[in-house]
């Protein structure tokens, strides 16, 4: 099974949509987890080729200009609890983009 083709659907789906977003709007990805009621937005992806690293890590990268973040967050979890990944339109925020990628996890 390969463990990173939903992410990559995800990323092209991304691209797709970002380039047809209404003026003033930007995608966003949302990450659904069980156990966790509000979804998770995403901006990086990190996942693991090794059979023994079933989790993944979902990284919040809403930045500032200086790159700092006071809303930055990192959640580690197992990769069978995601239960679904949304792509929507939100109007933007300020000159901060949260974008999306999808990377292998540094060991």
């Amino acid at each position: 099974m390969d463990r990173h083709r939903l992410w990559r659907i995800v990323e092209r789906n991304f691209e797709e949509l970002q380039a047809i977003a209404p003026e003033g709007y930007e995608v966003i990805a949302e990450a659904y987890v069980s156990g966790r009621e509000d979804p998770i937005v995403i901006g990086t992806v990190e996942t693991s080729r090794s059979p023994e690293v079933p989790w993944i890590m979902l990284n919040n990268v809403a930045t500032d200009p200086e790159g700092r973040s006071s809303d930055q967050c990192f959640v580690f979890v197992q990769e069978e609890l995601v239960q679904r990944v949304e792509l929507h339109f939100r109007r933007k925020q300020g000159s901060a983009r949260v974008g999306f990628s999808q990377r292998e996890l540094a060991e």
